[in-house]
């Protein structure tokens, strides 16, 4: 029996180094990989510095040389991607093209009479409410309270309906 022990003992200590000598391979490839993951990520994130550095330029440049030009409109719409395709740039683009053949005349003075600029309307006065009459003559809903009284009838002259269940929101 001590054959087979020293025997089964020599086989686990190779599988042991075996597995030890695996282990740091591993190891020492996951530290390699990491370096050179490292690496690559510092350098892409100098790359999108130097590219972002580029834009910021450009963009400054852009800029100065729209704040140069003598026409609002083309200052503005130099500024706007026009490229970009979307329900919000349409519309921008459309008042901007509406602003530039009506343009708005404001006076740096206004009257005291008149605080909107001489080409813009006020805003009409809004419409009156609209009360529905049939909706008046039905019992209004109350939560409920202690006396017992769940459901009252409306002020509009039904003093002498009976009061009855009837649902507020089935018209709805």
């Amino acid at each position: 029996m001590s054959e087979y022990e020293r025997e089964f003992e020599e086989k686990i200590q190779e599988k042991q180094r075996k597995e030890e000598e695996c282990l740091s391979e591993r190891k020492a490839a996951a530290e390699r990989d990491l370096d050179v993951f490292y690496d690559q990520l510092t350098d892409k994130k100098a790359q999108r510095q130097a590219q972002n550095r580029e834009h910021e330029e450009i963009l400054k440049n852009e800029i100065e040389n729209a704040n140069n030009q003598e026409n609002p409109f083309e200052r503005v719409m130099n500024l706007i991607d026009s490229q970009a395709v979307s329900t919000e740039m349409q519309i921008m683009h459309s008042l901007l093209i509406r602003l530039k053949q009506q343009p708005v005349t404001t006076n740096t003075r206004r009257s005291k009479s008149s605080s909107l600029p001489s080409t813009i309307a006020p805003n009409p006065p809004p419409p009156p409410p609209v009360v529905h009459t049939a909706q008046m003559e039905k019992p209004v809903l109350l939560p409920p309270n202690n006396s017992g009284d769940d459901i009252v009838p409306a002020a509009s002259g039904a003093e002498d309906a009976p009061a009855e269940n009837v649902d507020p929101f089935a018209d709805m």
